[in-house]
């Protein structure tokens, strides 16, 4: 069973595509404009009020290290179990989650739950500042899509025999493959493949190069067990 993780940003722009073997985790995050905690006002010496600037709380790192494929829920994996969790993380001064909350349900709290636990445990931020400069608090967005790919069909029995000759200049010739499964096109271009490639040359008892022929073969089995 293969998978992949992708995760893009706010604006739109894939930010990563990387293949995994496991569960598909789709985690797309987008950055929404900070709060500052309501209308926060700032008192300065003089007495002179300031409102908290409007920053965006940018993810530290790649997001892509957030969730993994060996993420997903046992349970929810074994039961078959798939969603999507909205959720809004709240972002302090340091740069961590300190709060997560849910938006959108995906209908699973195991899905949901493990979405919060992880971005909270993981997600770090370069933390926002305001007007003064002055490390503040602000929010960010997104969406984790929980889904399961398809098991493929259990592996067969297969055997391949791979024949050519090394020529007494080191190219080759003669190329036969043999394989189960395989279309025409696909043994006709895996000979080409094989004909393209060069060797040092075999050399006999005098030290002259000579033609040898090269045979490899490989076999899969299926075997009952106790």
């Amino acid at each position: 069973m293969t998978g992949q993780v992708q995760i893009g940003l706010y604006d739109g722009h894939q930010f990563g595509h990387f293949p995994l073997v496991g569960i598909v985790i789709l985690l797309a995050a987008w950055a929404a404009a900070p709060s500052s905690d309501g209308a926060q006002k700032l008192q300065n010496a003089a007495g002179a009020v300031q409102g908290a600037a409007d920053a965006e709380a940018v993810p530290r790192g790649n997001p892509n290290g957030w969730i993994s494929a060996n993420d997903y829920p046992k349970n929810a994996a074994a039961s078959g179990v798939e969603g999507g969790t909205g959720y809004e993380l709240k972002i302090d001064r340091a740069g961590r989650v300190a709060e997560c909350k849910v938006t959108i349900s995906s209908g699973s709290t195991l899905l949901d739950d493990a979405t919060c636990t992880l971005l909270t445990q993981r997600a770090l931020f370069n933390p926002p500042h305001d007007r003064r400069g002055m490390p503040t608090t602000g929010m960010y967005s997104g969406r984790v899509n929980w889904k399961l790919e398809d098991t493929g069909p259990a592996p067969k029995p297969a055997a391949t025999v791979q024949s050519f000759i090394v020529e007494a200049d080191g190219s080759v010739s003669g190329c036969k493959i043999a394989t189960d499964g395989a279309s025409p096109w696909e043994i006709e271009g895996a000979v080409k493949a094989c004909n393209a490639k060069t060797f040092q040359p075999y050399l006999d008892e005098t030290g002259k190069p000579v033609r040898r022929r090269y045979t490899v073969t490989a076999k899969a089995t299926v075997e009952p067990v106790n």
